[in-house]
C-alpha cells in the first residue's frame, strides 16, 4: 500500500512524494479514533489524556491562541496601492510580513499576491483576514496556511 502527495509550485513545478502507508482502512480508523477522542475532550475539558506511546500529557488551546508563521495567498487587482492596503491592515493588527511575492501578469488585471507572515496568533490573522476580504481589490477567497520554519535560524 502506497500513499502519495502531489504538489505544484510556481518555482519548483510539479513534485510527487510517495511511500508505504498504513492503507485506507487503517488510516480511516485512526482518524475516527482521533475525532472521538477530541469529541470526548470537548465534552469534558478538565479531562487530560495521556498518550502512553509518547508518555506525555497534552491539552488543547483555543484555535485563536495557536501561534505560527503563516502563508497568505490572495488574488488581487493589479494596480498601485493594493499591496499597501493589505500591508496596512496587517500592520494595524500587529502582524509582520517576512516576504512578499507578486508576479506580473500582462494578460490579466488580477494577479496572485503571496505573503509570508511572521509568527503570530491565528486570532490576529483571522481578524485581519476578515478585513482584507472586504477590500474591493481582493477578487477571491484568501488561502491561509500555517508555515513552520525548518532547520536552524
Amino acid at each position: 500500500v502506497f500513499n502519495a502527495v502531489w504538489l505544484k509550485g510556481d518555482t519548483v513545478g510539479e513534485t510527487l512524494f510517495y511511500g508505504r502507508g498504513a492503507g485506507a482502512d487503517a488510516t480511516a480508523s485512526s482518524v475516527i479514533a482521533d475525532l472521538v477522542e477530541a469529541a470526548r475532550w470537548l465534552e469534558n475539558p478538565n479531562m487530560r489524556q495521556i498518550y502512553p506511546e509518547y508518555n506525555f500529557y497534552h491539552s488543547c488551546i483555543p484555535a485563536e491562541d495557536f501561534c505560527s508563521g503563516f502563508y497568505l495567498r490572495l488574488e488581487v487587482e493589479d494596480r498601485p496601492g493594493v499591496l499597501a492596503q493589505v500591508a496596512g491592515i496587517l500592520g494595524e493588527e500587529q502582524i509582520g510580513i517576512s516576504s512578499v511575492i507578486q508576479h506580473e501578469n500582462s494578460s490579466s488585471m488580477v494577479v496572485p499576491l503571496a505573503l509570508m507572515l511572521h509568527e503570530t496568533s491565528f486570532g490576529k490573522v483571522h481578524t485581519a483576514l476578515r478585513r482584507i476580504r472586504q477590500l474591493s481589490c481582493v477578487k477571491s477567497e484568501p488561502l491561509l496556511l500555517p508555515a513552520e520554519r525548518m532547520g536552524a535560524e
